[in-house]
């Protein structure tokens, strides 16, 4: 958690590999729903990201269903570099119609394979209406 660098209440997580080869902070979401359509949403902020590799080198995303489905923003093998002001980054996402409770949704924000530094804040989920069964 960064107290020193944040959009929103007060404090964001920071991603920085250091020695490690990742960095990565994953959240849970409670209470997703089977076959419905939701909105990611989130802000970044990158700071000298440089990647060391080139592939699956860089900032990404993974949104996983727990289910062995997932995706990933950018679209892989596509991850990001370079440094941004915060920007603010949407998707949308439809859960599997055997997606149950038993299973969790959950975001995963990578630094894999990189030098610099990524801050990540105001991260949400939201059920888009009309779409469950």
């Amino acid at each position: 958690m960064d107290k020193s660098i944040f959009l929103t209440e007060g404090s964001s997580i920071k991603l920085n590999c250091g020695d490690a080869v990742n960095s990565s902070l994953v959240q849970y979401f409670k209470d997703v729903k089977a076959d419905a359509d939701y909105e990611v949403s989130f802000f970044v902020r990158m700071d000298e990201v440089k990647k060391l590799e080139g592939k699956w080198s860089g900032f990404y995303i993974r949104f996983d269903y727990s289910n062995g489905s997932c995706m990933y923003f950018p679209a892989a093998p596509v991850q990001m570099d370079g440094t941004c002001p915060w920007t603010g980054f949407t998707f949308k996402v439809h859960t599997p119609k055997d997606f149950n409770a038993n299973q969790k949704a959950y975001i995963n924000f990578v630094l894999r394979k990189a030098t610099g530094t990524v801050w990540i804040d105001h991260v949400s989920l939201v059920e888009l209406p009309g779409q469950a069964n």
